[in-house]
């Protein structure tokens, strides 16, 4: 298994979190071969978020990391994109 693991900065993480929610009800992650998901917000920076996505492989993590449609979905959500970390790594 393997873990994609992203950490950014929001404009308003309660309109982040409603989207983002939003997403996950649609299905559209696992299509994606999103097989698990958490998400966390720091505490004393409440428009900090990091989230986990877990996949089977890492061909198809590194493939949801290079989706041109997911640099729109984050822009939409309000993702400051200075400072946005991404990293993969093997369970």
């Amino acid at each position: 298994m393997f873990r994609l693991t992203i950490r950014h900065d929001v404009i308003d993480y309660e309109t982040w979190q409603a989207m983002f929610d939003e997403w996950f009800a649609t299905g559209g992650p696992a299509g994606e071969g999103v097989r698990d998901h958490m998400s966390f917000r720091d505490e004393t920076d409440p428009n900090n978020v990091t989230v986990f996505f877990d996949f089977d492989d890492e061909e198809t993590a590194r493939a949801f990391i290079t989706n041109p449609e997911h640099r729109q979905v984050l822009d939409r959500n309000g993702v400051k994109q200075s400072g946005l970390l991404m990293s993969v790594v093997e369970l």
